[in-house]
């Protein structure tokens, strides 16, 4: 059995939050464009979610699936940090090659300036 428990939109990217069954076990995972959007899956054992639900009044479906969207925030949010990480480091990289091509430079004149200085001492 497999159900599209609920269909949702992020930053343009269309989500499925799908539930099947296998056995004694319920499991909600999350698909974009047909795959499996992330590797996470959730679930849950059939007594543990209707123990769930006796006790608590809690729904474990609801609970998973509320759980899978939480995850793709935090997915986008990581991808976010990291890239913005990556510019950061990127331009770090640029401004340290920015400082040693600068004090390359700079070293260059001081030994042209030696060589030409050790010249006009030796040539008179």
């Amino acid at each position: 059995m497999t159900k599209i428990v609920k269909k949702f939109t992020r930053n343009g990217k269309e989500y499925e939050i799908r539930l099947t069954s296998s056995n004694s076990t319920l499991h909600v995972r999350l698909f974009t464009g047909g795959k499996s959007a992330m590797s996470p899956s959730y679930h849950v054992r059939f007594n543990t979610a209707h123990d769930l639900k006796i006790l608590t009044g809690q729904d474990a479906i609801k609970e998973m699936v509320k759980m899978a969207e939480h995850d793709v925030i935090l997915h986008e949010q990581s991808i976010r940090r990291i890239e913005q990480q990556k510019r950061r480091n990127e331009q770090q990289f640029r401004n340290r090659m920015n400082q040693l091509d600068e004090q390359i430079n700079i070293d260059f004149i001081i030994v042209s300036l030696w060589r030409m200085r050790w010249r006009s001492l030796t040539m008179s």
